[in-house]
């Protein structure tokens, strides 16, 4: 904490536990749930000023996990 006040969050979808979000190439099991990270950034918003957000590595299945993702995207638009 000492020292920077701005941040970058690089969301790696891999990072996500394949339980909760299985649309990615390389799964990561006994990853974060989605809630949980999502409380984390909340956190993270709350301590310092957030620079810059990216979301990597989506690879739908069958077209499907975009509502999943949706509280990740808000989360960055509300930057």
């Amino acid at each position: 904490e000492e020292g920077f006040s701005n941040i970058y969050i690089h969301l790696d979808l891999d990072a996500l536990d394949p339980v909760f979000f299985p649309h990615v190439m390389l799964p990561c099991p006994g990853g974060f749930d989605p809630e949980g990270l999502l409380s984390i950034f909340a956190g993270l918003k709350e301590q310092f000023n957030i620079a810059g957000y990216s979301i990597l590595e989506y690879s739908p299945r069958n077209g499907g996990g975009l509502e999943l993702l949706q509280p990740f995207v808000e989360f960055g638009l509300d930057l």
